[in-house]
C-alpha cells in the first residue's frame, strides 16, 4: 500500500467509512449553490489528451443542484489549487490565444 491508502476491510477504513456516513448524515444545513450558469472542467482522457503535452479539459455545463453534496476523492485537494485552475483555463483556450 501507498502512502495515505487504508487496506480494504480494515479497521482504518470501518473507521473512515463510518465516518463519512456521520459527517453524510449530520449534513442538514441548508445547501448553498453557485449562483447562475454552472460550467465544469472535466479532465479528458484517452486519445490525442494523453498523447499530447499536459493534461486537456472541456467545459461541461452542469446545474447547480449537481454540486450540493461534497465528494471525497484522492485528488480533490490537489485539483482545487490555483495552479492547476489556471492550467486548465489555459488548456482551454485556443492555441493562438495562449501566453507562451
Amino acid at each position: 500500500l501507498g502512502a495515505g491508502e487504508v487496506a480494504e476491510g480494515s479497521e482504518d477504513e470501518v473507521y473512515c467509512l463510518s465516518l463519512l456516513r456521520t459527517l453524510d448524515a449530520d449534513m442538514q444545513d441548508e445547501k448553498l449553490y453557485p449562483a447562475g450558469r454552472v460550467l465544469w472542467m472535466v479532465r479528458e482522457t484517452g486519445g490525442e489528451a494523453e498523447a499530447g503535452s499536459g493534461a486537456r479539459f472541456r467545459c461541461v455545463e452542469r446545474d447547480a443542484e449537481s454540486f450540493g453534496k461534497l465528494v471525497f476523492s484522492r485528488s480533490m485537494l490537489s485539483d482545487h489549487l490555483v495552479h492547476k485552475y489556471d492550467q486548465a483555463l489555459r488548456g482551454l483556450l485556443p492555441e493562438s490565444a495562449r501566453e507562451t
